[in-house]
């Protein structure tokens, strides 16, 4: 699954680049690393009521009808991914998954390969652009103890293509990652069902490159959201993809 992620690319460069305005810009930070169960902000493309911008969304969705606080904390730990087979049937996603839907760019998202038991992680990133389009789901929360509302999404995964198949090899998944060409049909709020499943399948391969890099990815005790984290290092025996 998709823990692991990074968006590194400046407030200024994500309007650029996709034309959109971004909401609450001086609340925005780039990342190098993000662990997906930090539950950090992401700017995401989205149609809210007509508004199609980047909005800040925290990673981790939490359905709209989830009553405490407590069980939104436990229900974001489960929901970062959702899996493009099951997701018009789960409580948590179904909603979502009809008319709320968003793109996060990312500039690249990391994965480990089991090898005997040892996890190697790999930066896999877009081989000829700056971004992979991953396909989500949003939803908003109202959180009655504080009155605030928390906008929230959930990554979609699909099978693995043969590229991610080598590195996720255990689980065999990866993220959905649509072409540019999608983007706004995808985040389209009457988009039917039919056009939506169509939409959910593996990126080429072809279109992505890896390599791999410090276990720190992997570790939560110590700092890894940091600048030199997708530096190449190799390793025995170890292939690369790039």
């Amino acid at each position: 699954m998709c823990y692991h992620a990074q968006q590194k690319a400046s407030a200024k460069k994500l309007q650029n680049d996709f034309k959109r305005t971004m909401i609450n810009t001086e609340s925005y930070e780039e990342q190098h690393h993000s662990n997906g169960f930090s539950h950090k902000n992401f700017a995401v493309i989205a149609n809210i009521e007509g508004v199609d911008a980047l909005h800040l969304f925290n990673w981790g969705l939490i359905p709209f009808w989830v009553k405490t606080t407590s069980d939104a904390r436990k229900l974001s730990n489960n929901t970062l991914n959702a899996k493009s087979e099951t997701i018009f049937d789960l409580a948590s996603f179904k909603t979502s998954i009809s008319s709320k839907r968003c793109v996060i760019p990312l500039t690249g998202f990391y994965e480990s390969r089991d090898i005997d038991g040892v996890k190697y992680p790999y930066f896999i990133y877009p081989r000829n652009s700056d971004y992979f389009l991953v396909g989500g789901i949003y939803s908003s929360w109202k959180n009655k103890d504080t009155d605030e509302t928390i906008k929230t999404f959930s990554i979609i995964t699909t099978p693995s293509n043969e590229l991610m198949t080598q590195i996720h090899n255990v689980k065999q998944r990866m993220p959905l990652i649509l072409k540019q060409s999608d983007v706004d049909t995808w985040i389209d709020p009457t988009l039917p069902r039919q056009s939506i499943i169509d939409l959910m399948q593996p990126h080429a391969d072809e279109e992505m490159a890896a390599y791999t890099v410090s276990k720190d990815v992997n570790s939560s005790k110590v700092q890894s959201d940091r600048n030199d984290i997708t530096t190449r290092i190799d390793y025995e025996g170890v292939s690369q993809f790039c």
